[in-house]
């Protein structure tokens, strides 16, 4: 079981580092030119009688993804694609917080 507190100064949504390094592949995506919106992956953090649901447009951000065989001029290489990257900040709380436990920040507190 984890816990989720929110944190009105922190700026990301911060995750124990082991839930990390599984959820950053699965939300990480590639985008055709829409930035990182549309209906991608998403991260719902199921409470006790309510779910959080943080869609790319909250979490992510575009990371240009460079084609290493496009290295002409600037016109040409906006055509390279953009890949998404879900914003966590991987942190392992010490006692006496549990180690699974959220910190909900401003993507929680903007959206609800």
């Amino acid at each position: 079981t984890c816990r989720a507190v929110v944190d009105t100064g922190t700026s990301l949504v911060s995750v124990p580092n082991v839930l990390g390094r599984q959820l950053v592949p699965r939300l990480r995506h590639n985008s055709a030119g829409a930035g990182c919106r549309g209906n991608l992956p998403a991260l719902e953090i199921e409470l006790e009688q309510f779910t959080v649901v943080l869609g790319p447009s909250d979490i992510a951000r575009p990371e240009d993804v460079a084609d290493p065989e496009n290295q002409g001029s600037a016109a040409e290489k906006q055509t390279n694609s953009t890949s998404c990257m879900p914003m966590l900040l991987f942190m392992n709380l010490p006692d006496p917080l549990s180690p699974k436990t959220l910190v909900l920040g401003e993507p929680v507190l903007q959206k609800y």
